[in-house]
Parts: structure tokens; C-alpha cells; sequence
């Protein structure tokens, strides 16, 4: 099956451009002493704005000129006006490929850069790794990895590359954050969680749901209520300090997940997913009860309070 495309080929034309704006043209494409010390070697004028052409292009958007690509006319009269040369004078640079390969090879050996390549695909899949448990937007993590990839000056790869970089990234991250939520829970503990989605005996709902319910009006049963329901999660022996093997960003995800999403829908998932997704939500669910329990209890305290001055201050007349 063939796998989802996780950016649009819109997004992707965005992030593989050369810069549009006029601050980021200025910022990225601005010539340095440098720059003009190596362009400068190169005897013609047409020689000399390809050259710095393919420089401005490997700093920023970060990947090759491409043999049948023309940039933008006003990138190249940007470029051109540094130079003091004629904007037209690309159209004679486009007419020999070998020139282009061979100053893309200088370039590339002077200023240090490299190919992304299979032991690139490794590290950057683990550098992102932990940053896709927190963000799971894939523009965004495209947008991180293809900064990293300029700062370290590695060319771009292909789009297809780094959608499966991408795509494996965030499925690795999603079972590391499984198993660090899971991690040593017995068959019995994990059967338990699993009862959870079935449905409570003389009621229309799950446990789950039931769990979920929580009484709002202060009065004396709904304490009860929420009291049992306290009861209950704690019996359940999910310690609280496995979020703590997770990020904060994390782990509240994946307990949101599991509170906004049908219970129909969680029986459906993996195991591996389903159970993570149920300590989650126990361990939130007994912070909620907790909380929920304490605020009704002096919420009522209050109540009575009042109603005792009130009969104070009648007595009193």
C-alpha cells in the first residue's frame, strides 16, 4: 500500500525554493568578502554569476542548481548588481552543463559541503526523533530538518527522501513513547486497562465513559460519585510517575487523544498504542478526580458555611 504523501506539492515548491522576500533575499543572498574573494577567480562575466549563483543556492534554500533551472530574474539581477555584471549574461552561463557540475564540485570542496547520504538518513532520524514526540505537524518537522541541514551545510535530498525520513521519524517516536509508558506492565495490568473500553454492567456506557462523566453540582452524592470514581482508578495500580519517562508535550497529547476520541475507536488500535493511550488517561483521569474532588468538597464547605451564618444571623432578630 502505497504510503500517504505528508506535505502537498504546494509545501513542498514553498520549502525547496530560493527566497522571495525581500529580507530574506537580503539576508541569505548578500555576497560576502569571501564570496567575492572565490567568485572573483573566475575570469568572465557570465562565469562569475553562475558561480555565485550556485553558492546563493547551496546557502539558501540549501540544495543544487538544477541543470534545466532558472532563477528567478530577480535573484539573478540581485546577484548580478553585487557583481557588476549584465543580468543577461546567465543565458550564456545555461549553455555548457559541464561548467555548472564542475564549479557545483568546487564549491562544494571549498566550503565544505556534503551529499545527504544513508549515514545522514540514520542521524537525523535520531536527532529528530525526540522533537516528533513533541510536534507531530510534518511541515513543521520538514521546515526543522531543512534548517539543520543548512546549518551543517548537507544538501538537501530528494523530496520522496525526506518524506520517508519524515514518515519513519514520527513512527519511531510514537512506539518509543509507547514503550516508555507501558514499559513493565504485567498481562494483568495490561488486561485491566483493556476491561476499560467494555461496557459498564446495567449502564449505557463503558467504564471509560463512566470514569469520564464527572458530577458537576456540589451536593454530598456527587462527592460519593466522585469518590468512587477515585476509588476505582487507583485500584487500578497505574503508578503516576510513568509520565515522568515522557515530555510533559507528550504525554498530554496522548491523554488528550484518548479523552477527545470515541471508545469504539481506541478498542480498534494496537495494543502497543491502545494501552499507552490508556495509562495516559487513567494517570490524567485520577489527577482530574483528584482535583475535582477537592474543589466540590470546599465548594460544599462553603455552602454550609453560609447557611450557618445565615441561621446565626436570623436567630439573632
Amino acid at each position: 500500500m502505497a504510503r500517504r504523501q505528508l506535505l502537498t506539492d504546494e509545501q513542498w515548491t514553498r520549502l525547496l525554493a530560493p527566497p522571495n522576500d525581500e529580507r530574506e533575499i537580503v539576508r541569505y543572498w548578500t555576497l560576502s568578502r569571501e564570496d567575492f574573494d572565490i567568485i572573483f577567480r573566475k575570469r568572465s562575466d557570465h562565469s562569475r554569476l553562475g558561480f555565485a549563483l550556485l553558492l546563493c543556492y547551496l546557502r539558501y534554500p540549501g540544495r543544487v542548481l538544477g541543470p534545466d533551472e532558472i532563477p528567478p530574474v530577480t535573484l539573478v539581477s540581485f546577484i548580478a548588481r553585487q557583481l557588476g555584471v549584465n543580468p543577461a549574461a546567465f543565458a550564456r552561463y545555461c549553455q555548457r552543463d559541464q561548467t555548472r557540475r564542475e564549479q557545483l564540485a568546487e564549491l562544494m570542496g571549498q566550503l565544505g559541503y556534503r551529499s545527504f547520504d544513508r549515514a545522514s538518513f540514520r542521524h537525523y532520524m535520531a536527532w529528530l526523533t525526540p522533537i516528533a514526540q513533541n510536534i507531530r505537524r510534518p511541515d513543521l518537522l520538514v521546515e526543522m530538518l531543512l534548517e539543520e541541514l543548512r546549518r551543517y551545510r548537507i544538501l538537501i535530498s530528494t523530496r520522496r527522501t525526506l518524506e520517508l525520513l519524515v514518515h519513519q521519524t514520527r513512527s519511531r517516536a510514537e512506539r518509543m513513547l509507547y514503550r516508555a509508558l507501558t514499559n513493565g506492565l504485567t498481562d494483568a495490568q495490561g488486561g485491566v486497562l483493556d476491561t476499560l473500553l467494555n461496557q459498564k454492567p446495567e449502564a449505557a456506557t463503558s467504564w471509560m465513559g463512566w470514569l469520564r462523566q464527572l458530577p458537576q453540582a456540589p451536593a454530598a452524592r456527587n462527592i460519593l460519585a466522585l469518590i468512587e470514581r477515585l476509588r476505582f482508578v487507583r485500584e487500578l495500580g497505574i503508578d503516576a510517575d510513568r509520565q515522568r519517562s515522557v515530555s510533559v508535550a507528550a504525554f498530554e497529547r496522548l491523554a488528550a487523544d484518548f479523552l477527545r476520541t470515541t471508545v469504539q475507536h481506541v478498542r480498534e488500535l494496537a495494543a502497543p498504542h491502545r494501552r499507552a493511550m490508556l495509562v495516559a488517561a487513567v494517570i490524567r483521569l485520577e489527577s482530574a478526580l483528584n482535583d475535582a474532588t477537592l474543589f466540590m468538597f470546599e465548594k460544599l464547605l462553603g455552602s454550609m458555611s453560609r447557611k450557618a451564618e445565615r441561621q446565626t444571623a436570623e436567630k439573632s432578630f
